[in-house]
């Protein structure tokens, strides 16, 4: 009868392969079971299940039945009946393979639910680990792919990467076992072998270049970053969040020709989705730092066309108008925006609302409104009230106000709370050497000297804030009993040493100081431009050169640095690099350089390369 019922049903089915045969009892729940596959294979899925659930109840032994009917009810949409139905199987046979992988689906689908937590994520993971690997995985790829995810989602990243590495070894271009494998080698600290691995397989999809480049981004190697997202921006080019981050790695670089070439992909983004908040508030940043200052605004203008509640186009059109110093305008954009939160309505859209209190706070600095000033500062501080910067800022708006006791109060309060904080000492004996109180200031290395022990940043900083503002021998005062404690202390022989440049004193002094710094440290830029700076001022312009090169090369968006090389190659008559040196140091971070005068120097360059 069983046989005749096998044939009636393969007729029925149009031919094909006998379907397995059910460990069935009796004739009447075979031929329901088969019944129930018929309907299956024509899309009655109801029908399926009703015949399948008469085969059970005409034989309840059967783990083959359950497991089909698990299978349904998954199809279904029903899966707590399927889990139900599945152990239901596993009872009568725990070998059973398609109900551990009826089982393990349902759990791996619930440990891929964004709505569940990452602990319910993790053991869904490895319940499903547990039926999967008793469903014959060797027989099936797509298993063993999903055991590998499984292992990931679990953290069980040894586990993860003996499987995944079986899988690639007998099919290799599997590129979602390749990424799987290197998110595998990275959970587990073998960052290398991650990297390693991805780069093997870069040009295999979009994804896998998208992964490395992350993991470049991981260890700040910016330019390997920015080319493994250009290439998989390559294989999706509408995906605008990827010109964004090939877009971000560009602008760490921060040369001229990168930020030129993030700034091109920010506008692709602009032009297809002007709403792309992020995007967008990176193009005004990319235009800013290229002194772009029409175009800075005019794309802060028109993320607030596209939005007109967007608080980050606010806050950019209000860091345009600050690089303006229309400070007015700044307050203008502001204000409202605070008025706002301070009225409950809106919210800060994932911006640090402290960003919005201290660029208000300088725009009213800047208008000499200082109580104001102070105050917004105040603000900013309640919201990270250990961030001694904010501190320093409202210290100095008192200074300017005429007010230095309640900045050096304010100072000496946040010491008191913080007396580890060697910041915070810094902090204190610059508004005392800004306040012309050199003896407190010196007082405060030995103030901290008995809370921070061994601690040499506290001198260190109060001797770079003296030598900023000009205290040469009290600076080389301090510079020098740090040398006498540690000979070796790297820091303080540069700045020393550059100290000394600067000055145009004791030049061969200098040169030894700084040296002697580049042995320990010698590929730190900052030191190779002191070494050329101190080479500059005794004329040596060839060695000069060869230093200053190697540090503009190191410290591409240091505007000293690049305007050290501009008044090298301008004195040896190079006027052509010259006036390169100085737009790369226009173009830079601005720190330190008198902008009126690079100016200067860089329109002499000019007419001198055209008239050679």
């Amino acid at each position: 009868m069983k046989n005749v019922l096998a044939v009636v049903m393969i007729v029925l089915a149009g031919g094909g392969a006998a379907a397995q045969a059910p460990d069935v009892e009796s004739s009447s729940a075979y031929y329901e079971f088969l019944l129930g596959r018929h309907l299956d294979s024509n899309g009655d899925l109801d029908g399926a299940l009703a015949a399948l659930e008469r085969a059970a109840a005409l034989d309840s032994s059967s783990a083959e039945v359950m497991a089909d009917i698990a299978g349904l009810l998954v199809r279904l949409n029903r899966p707590q009946e399927a889990i139900e139905a599945g152990e239901r199987a596993l009872r009568n046979d725990p070998d059973n393979v398609t109900a551990n992988r009826v089982l393990g689906s349902i759990y791996a689908s619930l440990a891929q639910s964004g709505r569940a937590s990452a602990a319910a994520r993790r053991a869904s993971a490895a319940r499903a680990i547990g039926y999967l690997e008793k469903s014959d995985p060797a027989n099936s790829p797509n298993v063993q792919l999903l055991l590998g995810r499984m292992a990931v989602t679990a953290e069980a990243w040894d586990q993860a990467i003996g499987m995944l590495t079986d899988l690639l070894a007998t099919e290799p271009g599997v590129s979602e076992a390749v990424r799987l494998l290197a998110e595998a080698y990275n959970g587990a600290g073998r960052r290398a072998d991650a990297i390693q691995l991805l780069e093997t397989h870069a040009d295999d999809s979009s994804r896998i270049s998208q992964m490395l480049g992350e993991l470049y981004e991981g260890d700040e190697r910016w330019a390997d970053a920015a080319a493994a997202f250009e290439r998989a921006s390559a294989r999706r080019p509408r995906d605008t969040d990827l010109k964004v981050r090939m877009a971000t790695a560009l602008l760490n670089i921060g040369t001229t020709p990168s930020l030129e070439q993030a700034r091109a992909a920010l506008r692709e983004v602009a032009a297809a989705d002007p709403s792309h908040v992020r995007g967008m508030y990176m193009l005004v940043q990319v235009e800013r730092s290229l002194l772009e200052a029409d175009r800075a605004e005019a794309a802060a203008r028109m993320m607030l066309a596209a939005n007109p509640s967007s608080v980050w186009g606010q806050y950019a059109l209000a860091q345009v108008l600050a690089d303006r110093e229309d400070y007015r305008g700044v307050i203008a954009v502001l204000d409202p925006v605070v008025a706002g939160w301070e009225a409950g309505r809106g919210d800060s859209q994932g911006l640090n609302p402290v960003r919005v209190f201290e660029q208000l706070a300088v725009a009213h600095q800047g208008l000499r409104d200082y109580d104001r000033a102070v105050e917004l500062f105040e603000r900013a501080r309640q919201a990270t009230p250990g961030d001694v910067r904010l501190v320093r800022l409202a210290a100095a708006a008192f200074l300017e106000g005429g007010q230095p006791d309640r900045g050096v109060q304010l100072l000496e309060a946040f010491v008191e709370d913080n007396p580890r904080s060697a910041a915070a000492y810094v902090s204190l004996a610059e508004i005392y050497i800004q306040g012309g109180r050199m003896a407190n200031a010196l007082g405060i290395i030995d103030r901290a000297a008995t809370r921070l022990p061994g601690d040499t940043s506290v001198a260190f900083g109060v001797g770079n804030a003296l030598e900023r503002d000009g205290h040469f021998v009290e600076a080389e005062q301090v510079f020098r009993a740090l040398l006498a404690e540690d000979g070796n202390h790297v820091q303080t022989l540069n700045s020393f040493g550059y100290m000394l440049a600067v000055q145009g004193i004791r030049l061969e002094e200098s040169i030894e100081y700084i040296t002697r710094a580049l042995e320990i440290e010698p590929d730190n830029p900052a030191i190779v431009d002191s070494l050329g700076w101190a080479y500059y001022k005794l004329n040596r312009l060839d060695l000069a050169e060869q230093h200053l090169r190697r540090a503009a090369a190191g410290l591409a968006t240091n505007s000293v640095v690049q305007d050290h090389l501009g008044d090298t190659l301008f004195k040896q008559g190079n006027f052509t690099e010259a006036a390169l040196a100085w737009e790369r140091a226009l173009a830079g971070d601005g720190d330190a350089i008198e902008r009126a005068e690079v100016e200067r120097k860089l329109e002499a360059a000019r007419q001198r390369a055209a008239n050679q």
